[in-house]
């Protein structure tokens, strides 16, 4: 007798939980953009990259960096499997700086990141 209720309720929060719009289909995968970036709108809160798409075909991407966590990534001199992570601002990073951006895509394909990651390039031997 308490199986069919437990089966109930959970079929019941399940569709309460699709009809309220709480978290959509669409928006449960992170996905992984790396481009440069184009140019940064402050008060909007908006970055676009240039990136890389299907088939190597450039494609612009606008990224809602509201609320998403900026790190610089380098290697450790004497441990090179090591990343080294070091907070910065997003209004720091000029035009043409090689960036990671991950986060969930929109509806109307804007990224709302949660992370983007900024690269230190490796110095020549």
């Amino acid at each position: 007798m308490r199986r069919p209720v437990v089966i109930a309720w959970l079929v019941l929060g399940s569709s309460i939980a699709a009809l309220s719009g709480s978290v959509p289909s669409w928006a449960t995968d992170e996905v992984r953009h790396s481009g440069s970036v184009h140019s940064f709108a402050p008060a909007e809160g908006v970055l676009v990259i240039d990136a890389v798409g299907v088939e190597g075909e450039e494609e612009t991407v606008w990224v809602d960096v509201r609320g998403a966590e900026v790190v610089r990534l380098s290697r450790h001199p004497r441990r090179p499997w090591e990343w080294r992570e070091r907070r910065t601002a997003i209004y720091r990073l000029p035009a043409g700086t090689h960036i990671t951006v991950i986060g969930l895509e929109g509806r109307w394909g804007i990224l709302r990141a949660s992370r983007v990651e900024v690269p230190a390039l490796d110095a020549a031997p």
